[in-house]
């Protein structure tokens, strides 16, 4: 419902009801649609940025690793396209709210920097001195969430791969 609606747009009805619980039970649960929100984002974290970290696993060198995960960051912003959403809660939702909330400013700062540090892992793993590292993970990070605003806005599939490969091409350099 965040990802599809926005933080402010996701109305406690909204969410209740897509839950299936009363207004009482979310409130026990978390605390309101704030503590929901940040156990949203905590969770997508820990599921979808993972599996995308994940992806730079696996046999080959920088560039085989780029493309699988830009391929995998494609494939989870358009997850929700067909008929939603699209995007990614984290850069779309969660840096929508964060401009009005400062724990929520600190949460996107935070998953950034982390997801930041470890793709900077595979571009050490792959020979890179540590200040080359830092600099593509985050030029990489910078590309990952601008595939998801343009998969929000409505990008084909074709236009994002095509953006995905120029990256893997400027970044495997």
């Amino acid at each position: 419902m965040f990802l599809r609606k926005g933080y402010a747009g996701a109305s406690f009805r909204d969410l209740t009801e897509a839950m299936g619980i009363g207004p009482p039970s979310l409130c026990a649960a978390f605390g309101g649609k704030h503590g929901l929100f940040l156990a949203a984002v905590d969770r997508y974290a820990a599921t979808r940025s993972d599996a995308l970290i994940a992806a730079l696993e696996g046999p080959g060198g920088l560039a085989a690793a780029l493309e699988r995960f830009f391929r995998a960051v494609v494939a989870d912003a358009c997850a929700e396209g067909e008929g939603g959403a699209g995007g990614c809660l984290i850069a779309c939702a969660l840096a929508d709210a964060a401009g009005e909330d400062a724990a929520l400013r600190a949460r996107l700062a935070t998953l950034i920097a982390a997801i930041d540090r470890r793709i900077a892992e595979t571009f050490l793993a792959a020979g890179l001195a540590p200040e080359q590292a830092v600099d593509r993970a985050r030029l990489t990070t910078v590309v990952m969430h601008g595939l998801a605003l343009r998969a929000r806005a409505g990008a084909s599939r074709d236009d994002l791969e095509a953006i995905a490969q120029a990256s893997v091409l400027m970044l495997d350099r």
